[in-house]
């Protein structure tokens, strides 16, 4: 995706950098590009296991009274059919960890409504060093030109159990083709399946003494 960026929408004043927002030591990039004004993500905080880890680092990256917008999806239908399935005696022998790949306060039984993913966001925005100025919830559709396209991205995401045959794989990645599409409907612009975003802006708050990093 960045080299995609560099490529295609290269300019003399932007930086193509990768970061780990994960990491234990920010450091290194901080030595080399400073902190921030501003911090931008979108769709992306959906897809990062440590949800603490990563607005940990976005505080620390973010000069004081530095912004964020943080733009990011509630959890949507491939997790909830991932899930659906792993619950099955059929498919719990085959299908991966979903803990390995979404936020990990979306795994907690009962299930998290958006009100309290909503404060648990908040409390990690505050542990952060940050304090949230406006947070907004949409419930909406998302819209896609093709579902074959579509699916052709989201199911090499799915993760097998090591010695999963490849036909196992094959009937387990057509059974959740098929729970999918169900979710969908078909719309002259390609089709269409509700979910749930949340939109935060954030701003680092001030505090005497030494910082952390």
């Amino acid at each position: 995706m960045v080299d995609y960026a560099r490529r295609n929408h290269g300019h003399t004043r932007i930086s193509y950098e990768v970061l780990d927002i994960t990491t234990p030591d920010v450091s290194v990039f901080l030595d080399e590009h400073g902190k921030f004004d501003r911090i931008y993500s979108f769709l992306c905080l959906q897809w990062i296991r440590d949800q603490e880890a990563a607005f940990r680092n976005i505080g620390r990256l973010l000069k004081e009274d530095g912004e964020c917008l943080l733009f990011f999806s509630a959890p949507f239908y491939l997790f909830d059919v991932w899930l659906e399935m792993a619950g099955t005696e059929r498919w719990k022998g085959s299908l991966g960890d979903l803990k390995d790949i979404f936020p990990d306060i979306w795994h907690r039984d009962p299930s998290p409504s958006l009100s309290d993913l909503e404060n648990s966001l908040r409390r990690l925005i505050t542990d952060a060093g940050m304090t949230t100025l406006a947070c907004e919830v949409y419930s909406t559709e998302a819209y896609y030109p093709t579902l074959e396209v579509l699916l052709a991205v989201l199911l090499p995401i799915v993760l097998v159990k090591s010695g999963t045959s490849e036909k196992e794989t094959s009937s387990m990645r057509s059974e959740l083709s098929s729970r999918l599409m169900k979710r969908f409907k078909m719309t002259p612009r390609g089709c269409s399946v509700p979910v749930d975003l949340f939109l935060f802006h954030t701003k680092k708050v001030f505090r005497e003494g030494p910082t952390d990093v």
